[in-house]
């Protein structure tokens, strides 16, 4: 399993608790505003990662790459654009 792999499938786990959803109705491909998270969830997903990852994050690439697929490539590569 690929980094990015790992990263989105932590993405959409905390994502799924957050928002009570089932992990299998979330795509990839959408976005976690659309799905209906608040910037506080988007907080906690962001410090989720940095814990569990050991990582230092930008909470400001959410509303950057909001899409799972495209914040787990971002975050595979350490935050770095």
């Amino acid at each position: 399993m690929s980094t990015h792999t790992k990263v989105q499938s932590l993405i959409i786990s905390k994502l799924s608790q957050l928002l009570e959803l089932d992990p299998e109705s979330i795509a990839p491909s959408e976005s976690v505003f659309a799905l209906g998270l608040d910037s506080s969830g988007a907080l906690s997903l962001i410090g989720h990662l940095e814990d569990t990852l050991d990582i230092t994050l930008d909470p400001a690439m959410m509303w950057d790459f909001p899409h799972i697929a495209d914040l787990a490539e971002q975050v595979s590569r350490g935050g770095q654009p």
